[in-house]
């Protein structure tokens, strides 16, 4: 069997329109506290930005019947265990 490459295994998958759905959704990617609390090891003052402005967009979606998915990574504060790579990254 020969070995694939990152570009083959993904040949005519990306690269090119598949369509768009029956429905809008909104996707709301790690807005999550350890990215707005000051002092945390993850803290983006954008984010924190981010986070105040999203409320009018999600209280619309939600009006509006849009489907709305949040997306984040848990972890345990004081010692991270569960963080993997992603405590790792900013330090």
């Amino acid at each position: 069997m020969s070995e694939q490459t990152a570009n083959d295994n993904y040949q005519g998958v990306w690269g090119q329109r598949i369509g768009f759905g029956q429905k809008a959704a909104l996707l709301m990617i790690d807005f999550m506290r350890g990215y707005t609390t000051e002092g945390a090891p993850l803290f983006a003052p954008g984010v924190v930005g981010a986070v105040a402005q999203s409320v009018e967009l999600l209280a619309s979606a939600r009006r509006q019947g849009i489907a709305v998915v949040h997306t984040n990574i848990r972890y345990h504060p004081g010692h991270f265990a569960d963080g993997g790579v992603w405590v790792k990254k900013p330090r």
